[in-house]
């Protein structure tokens, strides 16, 4: 009995998208608590800030929306604690295929990118 109950949870755990974080300096000490804003430029930036972290979303050819895919990539950013995330990039990769009756059907990936970024503090000390 126990066995089918572990192969619906391996299942379910093999479709989440894949969520990943690479550090490119110390993170802030604890979680951002309010908004984080989202930018689709660098240039839109109009506050002093340094970038913390790459965060890259990877659906694993499950199918996700792209709104799903940033929606994850806003909530990591906001659990490493980042004040915005500039979105770097969102694109589909062809990741194999199957051969069915007299047709190819492919399979896409959707990847996400975007770098998680913190407010630098004014003279007064304030982000």
């Amino acid at each position: 009995m126990k066995k089918p109950f572990w192969l619906v949870i391996v299942v379910v755990l093999g479709c989440a998208p894949a969520v990943m974080l690479t550090q490119f300096g110390p993170l802030p000490n604890s979680p951002q608590v309010g908004k984080v804003d989202v930018y689709t430029s660098a240039e839109n930036i109009k506050r002093q800030y340094t970038e913390v972290a790459l965060i890259t979303v990877d659906d694993g050819g499950h199918g996700r929306s792209d709104p799903e895919l940033l929606e994850l990539l806003i909530s990591e950013a906001k659990a490493v604690g980042a004040d915005g995330v500039i979105i770097l990039s969102v694109h589909e990769y062809p990741d194999g295929g199957i051969w069915m009756p007299f047709v190819f059907s492919s399979f896409e990936r959707k990847v996400v990118r975007g770098s998680a970024i913190v407010y630098e503090k004014d003279a007064a000390g304030q982000k």
